[in-house]
């Protein structure tokens, strides 16, 4: 059963060594076509 503490974190594996948790960010942009930073999320699924 594989473990990995990486810079993102631990990392958790199914029994088949597949990833269990995996995150993305949403971005959106301002009118200028920029990131708009305070509206940026981060999600966390698989838990």
């Amino acid at each position: 059963n594989p473990d990995y503490d990486g810079v993102t974190g631990t990392l958790d594996f199914t029994a088949a060594g597949e990833r269990a948790v995996g995150s993305y960010g949403i971005l959106k942009f301002n009118a200028q076509n920029k990131i708009d930073e305070a509206a940026v999320q981060y999600r966390v699924v698989g838990r």
